[in-house]
């Protein structure tokens, strides 16, 4: 591990558990000349976890004032962001309980209420679940609200938004129809078409901050759809430092209370355990989770191997947030750097199905016949929008490298 990998990490565990950075690496190592702090910034920046590491890093002096600065506006932004998304999420909590529909808050904005500080978890949107009638319904009044657009993603969500304020609607909670979700899911469940339909989540919903209309899923459910969520990612393209700040949160906060073997029982269910104990164990070996909770938490029927637990932290160290652009067409060519495999991605890229087209473009849902015509349409726009992404991307295809593939596979193999 490289020296700006430690003093991030390091810096990531004294915040959590509110501790001073230890002398070996803040200060002493500093004096060296040994940290290239700038990288650590564009390493944390990378991960989405900046604002996180500004509550430790603009307390050490050995930092250039430069780089603390530039950390501290990263906090700032973030605490700007957040309270922008408090008010949105008390509005869409007033349009809720005017029109008595329920909406099920996810993710981050739940997690942050975690955390020693709510401005330490950034989050990029606020996610809600909620049943498809009942977001026909409230759209109205949400664009109402001054909510640009109802468009519908390619997800089945709903994308709504404000300024730098992002609203996303999901009428499936993880839908299974990604690559990741055939491997794992369906098989478990081969009527169901996510996680919604697979269980009955309102049944597993408490009030959010007493709401009777905004609701949360309580924290063992909550633990299996971030669990998930970060599965989601890890199998597509990889996931990133904050996943794992996520559950070591979690298990600190809940560790103690929760009947760990129920736990365990519904994480398999969900085939989830394997790389919940992998992911957990990486975040132990970072973090440090309580000896207590730790062993409360391990499941006799996974063994966590060393050598796959440095492979699992390799991989992760290079994957960013939601994991990177070079892992994810390698997972989607099926780690074969061949070149028909190549092809067929770039063709199956380029040839989008009929349902996620039509979240693209949503005159298709009234016109499908037009799908050809999108067709031809897409790849012009991509490069007129996002040239440089989309060339980018074409280089990562070009460069597929056989032995970076063949890690990735073994990786996935190992802890899934």
């Amino acid at each position: 591990m490289k020296d700006e990998t430690n003093y991030l990490l390091t810096t990531i565990k004294s915040i959590l558990h509110n501790e001073p950075m230890p002398a070996s690496v803040a200060g002493t190592s500093a004096s060296s000349g040994a940290i290239d702090y700038t990288e650590v910034y564009r390493m944390a920046v990378r991960s989405s976890v900046a604002n996180l590491v500004a509550f430790g890093i603009c307390k050490d002096e050995s930092v250039p004032a430069k780089v603390r600065d530039a950390f501290d506006k990263e906090r700032l932004k973030n605490i700007m962001h957040q309270t922008q998304q408090a008010k949105a999420i008390e509005e869409l909590g007033n349009i809720f309980a005017q029109l008595q529909a329920k909406g099920l808050i996810l993710k981050g904005s739940v997690l942050k209420t975690l955390y020693p500080d709510p401005f330490m978890r950034s989050m990029a949107d606020v996610d809600f679940f909620m049943e498809e009638a009942d977001i026909h319904r409230i759209s109205n009044a949400i664009i109402a609200a001054g909510y640009e657009t109802g468009s519908q993603g390619a997800n089945d969500h709903y994308v709504f938004t404000k300024g730098l304020i992002d609203i996303e609607i999901h009428s499936d909670l993880e839908p299974f129809e990604s690559s990741y979700a055939t491997e794992v899911f369906k098989k478990r469940f081969p009527d169901a078409t996510s996680i919604s339909s697979a269980v009955d989540v309102w049944a597993h919903a408490e009030p959010y901050k007493d709401s009777s209309y905004m609701l949360q899923l309580n924290p063992e459910y909550n633990y299996l759809h971030v669990v998930l969520h970060m599965m989601k990612h890890f199998l597509s393209s990889g996931t990133g430092i904050r996943s794992f700040i996520d559950i070591w949160v979690m298990n600190q906060h809940y560790g103690l209370s929760w009947d760990r073997e129920a736990l365990n029982a519904l994480l398999e269910r969900f085939g989830l355990l394997r790389f919940e104990q992998y992911a957990l164990a990486l975040a132990d070996k970072w973090f440090s989770v309580d000896a207590d909770i730790m062993a409360r938490a391990v499941a006799p029927s996974v063994s966590v191997e060393p050598d796959a637990l440095d492979a699992l932290e390799e991989f992760i160290l290079d994957s960013g947030t939601y994991g990177n652009q070079a892992n994810h067409i390698l997972k989607e060519m099926g780690h074969d750097t061949a070149g028909a495999s190549k092809i067929k991605y770039l063709f199956k890229a380029m040839f989008r199905p009929y349902k996620t087209m039509k979240g693209i473009y949503p005159v298709l849902e009234k016109v499908p016949v037009l799908l050809p015509i999108m067709w031809v349409y897409r790849p012009f726009e991509i490069f007129a929008k996002r040239g440089k992404q989309a060339r980018s991307k074409l280089r990562y295809v070009a460069n597929a490298e056989a032995d970076r593939a063949e890690r990735n596979k073994e990786v996935l193999e190992r802890v899934i």
